[in-house]
């Protein structure tokens, strides 16, 4: 059964301190790399090393987070980490509130998150929408849009 889509984002890390770290060690080890490599060092620790200074860039370009709100449900994906999507049903949401937020001191950070203020997707930015649950939990989704988020799942919610 095909779902229609009435919002769709994704979000990637744009920070300029996570990229900026994660070139760091690739540019600070090339010289001892190159080093290595003339010295005839075992392939294997030169594979170590490529890997473990390479592989992080590449790895921090392909992560995202996908959001996508349905008819049915809010569903959010944080690739790499997810197989499928995590989706929270409308018929379990009390409310929702659009917002500006604390990454580091509300929920330690950017990623899939645990804090003072509860469960947190999130990649860049400090916007997003806080979803209040009837059980009185809450789970906040980071956006670019936080406002269109916000009225893209309210709309679902009317009855």
């Amino acid at each position: 059964m095909m779902k229609t889509v009435y919002y769709s984002e994704r979000q990637r890390f744009n920070q300029w301190w996570v990229w900026g770290s994660a070139f760091l060690g690739p540019v600070l080890l090339f010289l001892p790399l190159l080093g290595l490599i003339l010295s005839g060092s075992s392939y294997i620790v030169l594979l170590l090393i490529f890997i473990l200074t390479f592989w992080l860039p590449i790895f921090l370009y392909c992560i995202h987070l996908d959001t996508e709100v349905n008819e049915y449900a809010i569903s959010v994906k944080f690739r790499f980490f997810h197989r499928s999507w995590v989706e929270f049903k409308f018929d379990d949401i009390e409310s929702v509130e659009a917002c500006t937020y604390k990454p580091i001191k509300h929920y330690g950070g950017w990623g899939i998150r645990y804090g003072v203020k509860g469960k947190a997707y999130n990649v860049s930015g400090n916007e997003g929408v806080l979803i209040n649950f009837k059980d009185g939990t809450n789970i906040l989704i980071g956006s670019l849009n936080h406002e269109a988020l916000q009225l893209a799942i309210e709309e679902r919610l009317k009855p």
